[in-house]
Parts: C-alpha cells; sequence; structure tokens
C-alpha cells in the first residue's frame, strides 16, 4: 500500500504490510524486510511502533547479516559493531544508521583463569580466526581491552566445533555467549566456569552500544527519512522490551544485544 506525503499508512494485520512514506520528501517509500536474529526482539515489539510512524509492510527474514543486506533480502539489520566495521573495510555497501542498545555478550573462563589477563598462553578454540566471526572478534577486543595481545593467546580454529561442549570438556578456556545463550548457560549444572568480560555491567562496555540498526548505502540514500524513523521506532522497540522483563521478574528477561544493524 502506498501513502500519499502527509497521510498515516494503514496497517494489514493479516500480512503484517507496512510501506514507509517520507513525508518530507514525496517518493521515499519502501517495503523493507527486516532480518532477525538472536538480539532482535526490540525489533520484533517494535513492528506496531514502526507502523504508527507510516511503514505498511514489515517482514521478518531469516535472511540477515551483511549477505542478506548486500544481495537484497532485507533492507535493515541488527548488526554487531565489529561486523559492520569489518564488512565497511572490506568494501560492502553497509552503512549503520545509529545504535539500538547496549549489550548482553558474556566470556566464560574456567576456574583456574581468574581474568583475561591470565589467558596468556591458554588455548581457546573459535570457529574460525576473522573478523567478521563474532565469537572470535569479541573475545579479541576483550584481551586487547585488558592488556592481552590476541598473538599471546593459542587460538585453535575448528569450523564445526561445539565451542560450549570443549569448554565444558576442559579443552578451550574461553567461551563467548550472548543473550538467551548467556542465560542458559548459567543455568547449566555442568558449567563451573565464570564470567570474566559481562558486557551488560563492565565500562566501557556498558556504556556502548552493542548492535546498530544496519543498511546498504544504496537504500539509505533512497530513503533517508524512513530510516530515521525506523531507528526511532526500533530504538523504542527496546524501551518496550526493557520494561516487559522488568515487570516480569519470575521470567528470563529479554536481553538485548549483537546483529545488528548500526
Amino acid at each position: 500500500m502506498r501513502t500519499r506525503s502527509g497521510e498515516r499508512a494503514v496497517a494489514d494485520a493479516r500480512t503484517h504490510t507496512v510501506t514507509v512514506t517520507d513525508t518530507a520528501a514525496p517518493g521515499d517509500e519502501s517495503d523493507p524486510p527486516r532480518a532477525r536474529g538472536a538480539c532482535d526482539a526490540p525489533l520484533m515489539i517494535a513492528e506496531r511502533y514502526l507502523q504508527d510512524e507510516g511503514f505498511t509492510d514489515i517482514q521478518l527474514t531469516g535472511s540477515g547479516g551483511v549477505a542478506g543486506l548486500v544481495d537484497g533480502k532485507a533492507d535493515l539489520a541488527a548488526m554487531f559493531m565489529p561486523t559492520v566495521v569489518t564488512a565497511v573495510d572490506g568494501g560492502k555497501p553497509v552503512v549503520s544508521i545509529g545504535g539500538l542498545h547496549t549489550g548482553c555478550a558474556e566470556i566464560w573462563a574456567p576456574q583456574g583463569v581468574a581474568t583475561l589477563k591470565d589467558v596468556r598462553g591458554r588455548t581457546v578454540v573459535v570457529q574460525a580466526k576473522t573478523p567478521d566471526n563474532l565469537a572470535y572478534s569479541y573475545i579479541a577486543i576483550g584481551l586487547k581491552n585488558a592488556g592481552v595481545d590476541p598473538s599471546e593467546v593459542n587460538f585453535v580454529v575448528q569450523p564445526d566445533a561445539d565451542l560450549t561442549k570443549l569448554f565444558l570438556d576442559g579443552k578451550s578456556d574461553l567461551l563467548f555467549l550472548a543473550t538467551t545463550g548467556a542465560f542458559a548457560f548459567k543455568t547449566n549444572p555442568a558449567n563451573k566456569g565464570h564470567v570474566v568480560l559481562d558486557q551488560a555491567m563492565e565500562a566501557p562496555w556498558s556504556q556502548q552500544n552493542c548492535c546498530s540498526l544496519t543498511t546498504t548505502t544504496a537504500w539509505l540514500r533512497a530513503n533517508p527519512v524512513a530510516a530515521k524513523r525506523a531507528l526511532t521506532r526500533s530504538r523504542q522497540g527496546w524501551l518496550a522490551d526493557r520494561t516487559i522483563s522488568s515487570s516480569a521478574p519470575s521470567r528470563a528477561p529479554l536481553r538485548s544485544g549483537a546483529r545488528s544493524p548500526s
């Protein structure tokens, strides 16, 4: 459905159809499918706020990440900041519209490793030792911030590794977890480790955005006002997410943190 300048779009509850109308620049319209991931609960909640803003075609898709954006399978995505930087450095036409929320990532270590400084000379298994690998990049950033060069750690690459199992079996000395995975790990009776970095609680991480709303440069250029509206309403979804979580103390909170998009 297309709307004229100044008019509110009408949402189709059956199809969740939403169209963006740029009232400041007629013709700036889009039907943005949003890629979903573990950190996207606020984007799901933001759907009704996006409808209030004039979006009339909201599509949630599993085709996320940089590839989903570049291939045109999604217009907006919540993305981990280092992922955006790596993509830009690699020449991908993506851009961060703005930060969405603080993070929820945690790095776990066995009891014999008191802090990240004690990881020197130890073994950490990762699925890839590249900047676009979320676990490796976050652990590397955490190590550098603690004064440990990643080259001082024995990173072992196993593409198909079950990283949680290797940590529990004592074969890897660090484990990166986020969102519901981190919460579930705390309740795992086999877990004898402890958190050595908590992104939600420790400075400077707790004062920084973890995920950002990201799009392609072409989509942003074609839909500048729509992009601003999407960011504002997605942030509103995050605030609603926090309200829902705090009002339900008996349930596991919906913790936001790392895709996307900005």
